[in-house]
């Protein structure tokens, strides 16, 4: 059985199927494949979300309380990305076992995120940029992701019972050079994209650490927040980013693979440009390439460079 596979057999029968030693219970996917590299083989990591699944929508059940209770070492990302993870650890008293990877580069760097602002204001967004929040996409940067490795390296060394000081150095070295070769591989993918062709619009603001170290060009963004009817643009403005679209040579238009994209179809329509490509940059998939981490950020790139490319 597959990581994936087990990951998945975990998820279904909310039993250890590994063994009965040292857990690793993650948030989501993305770090229960980095987890799968860095930890002790010995150690049974699963994910709370299954592959493929909308981390906007998640909604932790009474199974996930319990495997957070068992759990030696509890990984996430943000208190403000994942707020359902930090309600159980407060409400349970489970501060000492968990570890947030991204803290360094979300929270710790303001107090909203800019692909979540708040709902409760009514605000209307603006035509290019919103106010500026942090954005918490840290796992499409892989320099991040090489310094969230050795934090997650660390605090497996101080969890009693992870076995981590085994080969654990030899394990982070190679998931250090595992980061660096995807950051090599989508670097020359969208190196390749010409400099007048880089420029797009987003249905949702996922894309700013990757657009900001590989050269694209973000000119707008359509939803203020990816959950919310009320967050889809009036007619007016949807003729304005169709405007926009045209007047900034924008060549593609990118929506999030299996959510609602109703005005970034009517957008593109209006722009001329060809229907929203979909991106999968929240989430790994069941199985295939995109399985992984590495693969994930591969076949983004590729689909990205490929839509604006046209």
């Amino acid at each position: 059985m597959g990581r994936i596979g087990l990951i998945l057999a975990c998820l279904m029968t909310g039993k250890a199927l590994c063994s009965e030693g040292f857990r690793v219970v993650c948030a989501s996917a993305i770090p229960a494949d980095w987890s799968w590299a860095i930890a002790h083989p010995s150690a049974e990591v699963t994910s709370l979300m299954a592959p493929g699944t909308d981390p906007h929508a998640f909604q932790p059940t009474p199974g996930h309380v319990k495997r957070l209770l068992q759990a030696d070492l509890i990984v996430g990302f943000d208190p403000l990305l994942e707020p359902w993870l930090q309600q159980i650890i407060k409400s349970n008293k489970l501060e000492t076992k968990v570890l947030w990877m991204g803290k360094p580069w979300i929270s710790d760097k303001g107090d909203h995120l800019a692909c979540c602002p708040s709902e409760s204001t009514g605000a209307k967004h603006t035509l290019l940029r919103r106010q500026e929040g942090v954005d918490p996409h840290v796992w499409t940067d892989p320099e991040l992701v090489e310094a969230m490795g050795r934090s997650l390296h660390a605090a497996l060394l101080r969890t009693p019972g992870s076995r981590q000081s085994e080969q654990g150095e030899a394990r982070l070295a190679a998931f250090a050079t595992k980061a660096r070769a995807v950051d090599a591989d989508v670097r020359a993918i969208l190196g390749a994209v010409p400099e007048e062709r880089r420029g797009l619009l987003t249905n949702h603001d996922n894309l700013g650490r990757i657009a900001r170290r590989y050269g694209l060009r973000i000119e707008g963004v359509i939803l203020k927040a990816s959950t919310t009817e009320a967050a889809d643009p009036s007619a007016r403005e949807m003729v304005r980013f169709a405007e926009l679209a045209r007047r900034r040579s924008v060549r593609a238009i990118v929506v999030d693979r299996g959510q609602r994209a109703t005005a970034a179809e009517t957008i593109a329509r209006e722009a001329g440009l060809p229907p929203p490509v979909a991106l999968r940059i929240d989430t790994l998939a069941a199985a295939g390439e995109a399985a992984t981490w590495a693969g994930m950020m591969r076949e983004s790139a590729r689909t990205l460079a490929e839509a604006l490319s046209r």
